[in-house]
């Protein structure tokens, strides 16, 4: 093999950054600040990072090479090597492989050179990613086995986005309450979504609306993410293939939700995702990255039976009415939890705050809404749960169904028949 290898810095620029993302800065081993480096005889270099509770791994294609070694694999440290190659501007560098064994990579640009410690792969935490990675990405059915991992399902970069920015923003950041620190994702068959899962009733139906009139199909299947703090719940929903692997319960933990969300960004709307299952693992895998991430061992709090409610009174509102009102009244008042005053009528929705911290001061403003009937009915609100509420729904007006003044209410798009997001009220 020639010990230099050209490669066009932006390709592994993007590489490293899909996977040096995960690398704590302070590091009780210092092998887990070094990013794996593995090419492939076959024209493959792989980059492999770790906290030892998420693997991510990111493939791009390289020049092959005629050797009686398959693979030549090294460490080196991640950040250092990250920021060298991104701020360069040369389209192309050379890596100088040839002192790698005796600790030493070199990197070179026509007018620069970087030598850097390297490590030998042994040095780092063993990890099965190979078994993992699809080098010859291709959907497999339903019933196939991808390595000896079960297939689960294949969503599209959209759908998954949907999911996980949906519902993100409800995680628990307690250390106490580690069970909620994460996104809780179940596959559900469509014929027990009636009887089982009582929030997709309000999804299809409301005392207002029938079934009929959010057109939903009854024979999809659905994959679910919930999460919740105790003091506000998000779920979010998409259709998924016949034939899915049934997912029972698992929580995905938050930092593997914020990689996934930069994946997704990134990607083609319509790009594929193939989620799979290995022992107590999960693994997210598209042609060129794969994430493994373990899975948060405990029990998802039950959140059906609040959801069996009758929810009678529904308004109708502007999003992004309601998001300037409570973003201009709240500005009078130092709380930090901004409790907010919302009353609702026919036609209007007063929403009002009070300060006695510091400065006495008060604001009020007033909305236009629609009702399905006549009410009367004044909650008090963390205003900031509310404002993370409506910042994530897309429609140009939302629904808020409630009970009593004791009781959480229901925020979800108009138009809207996949998410649904509660909000606990605060006390006088």
């Amino acid at each position: 093999m020639n010990p230099v290898l050209q490669i066009e810095r932006g390709k592994v620029v993007s590489a490293l950054s899909i996977v040096q993302s995960i690398v704590e800065r302070r590091n009780i081993n210092p092998i887990l600040s070094h990013v794996k480096i593995i090419i492939y005889s076959s024209g493959v270099m792989r980059f492999v990072c770790t906290d030892m509770d998420i693997v991510v791994s990111s493939t791009i294609d390289v020049e092959a090479f005629d050797t009686t070694q398959k693979k030549i694999a090294f460490t080196t440290p991640v950040s250092v090597f990250y920021e060298i190659l991104r701020k360069m501007q040369d389209r192309y560098i050379d890596l100088d492989l040839s002192n790698v064994e005796s600790g030493l990579l070199i990197v070179k640009t026509d007018d620069s050179q970087f030598k850097l410690g390297c490590s030998e792969e042994d040095k780092f935490p063993p990890l099965d990613i190979e078994e993992y990675h699809i080098k010859n990405f291709a959907t497999p059915s339903s019933v196939e086995q991808v390595s000896s991992h079960n297939f689960l399902m294949h969503v599209t970069a959209e759908e998954l986005y949907h999911l996980l920015s949906g519902t993100k923003y409800a995680i628990s950041s307690s250390e106490i309450s580690y069970h909620l620190n994460g996104i809780c994702f179940q596959a559900v068959k469509a014929d027990t979504i009636p009887s089982k899962y009582e929030c997709f009733e309000l999804l299809r139906a409301s005392s207002a609306q029938s079934a009929e009139d959010y057109n939903v199909d009854h024979t999809e299947n659905f994959l679910l993410a919930v999460s919740t703090d105790t003091h506000r719940l998000a779920t979010a929903a998409i259709p998924i293939q016949e034939g899915a692997f049934e997912i029972k319960e698992v929580i995905v933990p938050k930092k593997t939700v914020m990689e996934l969300l930069k994946l997704t960004e990134n990607m083609e709307r319509k790009d594929k995702i193939n989620i799979s299952m290995h022992e107590r693992k999960i693994i997210f895998s598209t042609p060129d990255v794969v994430i493994v991430s373990k899975l948060i061992s405990s029990e998802f709090p039950s959140y059906r039976e609040i959801l069996k409610e009758k929810y009678d009174k529904i308004v109708t509102v502007s999003r992004k009415a309601m998001i300037a009102a409570i973003d201009i009244v709240t500005s009078v008042i130092d709380d930090k939890m901004k409790p907010c005053q919302v009353s609702f009528s026919e036609d209007n929705v007063e929403i009002s705050v009070e300060s006695q911290i510091h400065t006495k001061g008060s604001g009020v403003k007033n909305i236009k809404s629609r009702t399905n009937g006549e009410i009367k009915f004044t909650i008090i609100l963390n205003s900031r749960y509310v404002l993370d509420t409506l910042n994530v729904i897309e429609e140009d007006e939302v629904e808020i169904l409630m009970r009593d003044i004791e009781s959480a209410i229901i925020v979800r798009g108009a138009d809207n028949q996949c998410s649904i997001h509660m909000i606990m009220p605060m006390q006088p």
